[in-house]
């Protein structure tokens, strides 16, 4: 019951998953709530009379608590709902950031999110964790103020989407990267953005 609470007011949709991950997050589980058996964790749901399970989709399902207000943030919008300063102070800060452990947030929205509030930041003070979810997820597809890199997030200028476009702006190969690779060999293929490639 606390778990599905805690993820509605964090304006996050109780899904079967994100019910797992936040069982997880208890110390004395030490993680391994992550991968419990989600029938399980469903029927008990089921059983309690504060609760109500409704399917997602054929695959998922979510659990909510009865007579609750759901005003969840759909994490995946493409809808850009946060004001111009902001976004500048956003830019302000990730720019600021210099080479070391502040540099790089945990890959996945989630984990990322959790980190910038650890960091309590001005600019994202009385979000709740879902709309932080959601904002980097506008700050990566829209924004292009934060992208990948090997095992996390960066600002966008350190990323290897920033690499890929300036190479293919450049037209040259794309510099090796850490990691595993296929065995194909890429040194002779051009590189290209989609911009570039349609064109």
């Amino acid at each position: 019951l606390w778990a599905v609470r805690s993820l509605s007011n964090d304006k996050l949709k109780p899904c079967s998953r994100m019910l797992k991950l936040r069982l997880a997050e208890q110390p004395k589980h030490n993680g391994k709530l992550k991968h419990c058996d989600a029938g399980r964790l469903r029927s008990l749901c089921e059983r309690s009379s504060k609760l109500q399970v409704e399917l997602l989709g054929t695959n998922d399902w979510a659990v909510f608590l009865r007579n609750y207000v759901q005003d969840f943030v759909d994490v995946y919008s493409e809808v850009d709902c946060y004001p111009e300063e902001v976004w500048q102070a956003a830019v302000n800060y990730f720019g600021s950031l210099a080479e070391g452990p502040s540099l790089v947030l945990p890959r996945g929205r989630y984990a990322s999110a959790q980190a910038l509030m650890a960091r309590q930041l001005p600019f994202l003070r009385g979000f709740a964790l879902g709309q932080v979810c959601h904002f980097v997820q506008i700050a990566i597809s829209k924004r292009k103020l934060l992208g990948y890199v090997d095992g996390g997030i960066v600002p966008y200028v350190h990323s290897i989407s920033m690499a890929k476009s300036l190479c293919a702006q450049q037209q040259c190969p794309l510099p090796a990267v850490s990691g595993p690779t296929d065995d194909t060999d890429r040194a002779g293929l051009p590189v290209a953005d989609w911009d570039v490639a349609r064109a």
